[in-house]
């Protein structure tokens, strides 16, 4: 039975062994015309030694530099102290785990869907579709506390008998020219409501969902009953 050398347990990295000596934790590489065995632990040595070296390269590129702090909140509001201190939070500091806000938190904002709908006067001209979509579009900024600038996008609905109006070219005349604005044909539906335009805005707004204020105006208020109940009750 064969001897086996001692090894030398103060060496910093472990010997090779010789090719026709398989051994345990050690595996099989290319050398010349042949192949020895060289232990794992040696690729762990060169691997520390390569990881060290580009830290160290990392760490003298950025000495004397001023490292600009990142923080967490992005609103342009402020933003709740549950999530962000007075200084801030760096972001190798922030728990990875799933992050929710407080109901209600001071500056955070969404996309919230605010509906309208009014009844287009007889005859259903450009004046009169002007003036309606005015005065609806109008209504939704002022219960809502916005400004045409928070607006997302516009979509408007036109039953059959609206068909050849043009509520989007109108909505224009009254400042909304960079809103996105869209029109779609209405097939089938509620039809209780004669020349009734529908509007759907979507509004960047820090309201909650159950704050947002919808506007039906002239006859589509039938369309709606509850939120007349509901403007009766408020203050």
């Amino acid at each position: 039975m064969p001897t086996w050398p001692l090894v030398d347990r103060q060496q910093p990295r472990p010997q090779h062994r010789p090719p026709h000596e398989p051994q345990r934790n050690y595996q099989q590489e290319p050398r010349g015309n042949g192949f020895v065995y060289v232990s794992i632990r040696e690729h762990q040595h060169a691997f520390r030694g390569r990881l060290s070296r580009v830290v160290l390269r990392s760490r003298r590129a950025t000495e004397g530099v001023e490292r600009a702090p990142r923080l967490f909140w992005s609103s342009p509001g402020p933003a709740s102290e549950l999530l962000r201190g007075e200084e801030g939070l760096e972001m190798d500091e922030i728990n990875p785990g799933p992050q929710r806000l407080s109901t209600g938190a001071v500056g955070s904002s969404a996309c919230r869907g605010v509906r309208g709908a009014i009844s287009v006067d007889e005859p259903a001209d450009a004046g009169s579709l002007a003036g309606a979509v005015g005065e609806m579009l109008r209504q939704i900024l002022q219960d809502n506390r916005a400004s045409s600038e928070e607006i997302a996008a516009v979509i408007f609905t036109v039953p059959e008998d609206l068909k050849d109006a043009n509520p989007a070219a109108a909505a224009r005349g009254h400042g909304f020219e960079n809103v996105p604005l869209l029109v779609v044909r209405e097939h089938g539906g509620d039809v209780r409501v004669a020349r009734c335009l529908r509007v759907l805005v979507l509004l960047n707004t820090t309201l909650g969902q159950g704050e947002v204020r919808h506007a039906y105006l002239r006859a589509a208020k039938l369309l709606r009953p509850d939120l007349l109940a509901a403007g009766a009750e408020s203050p």
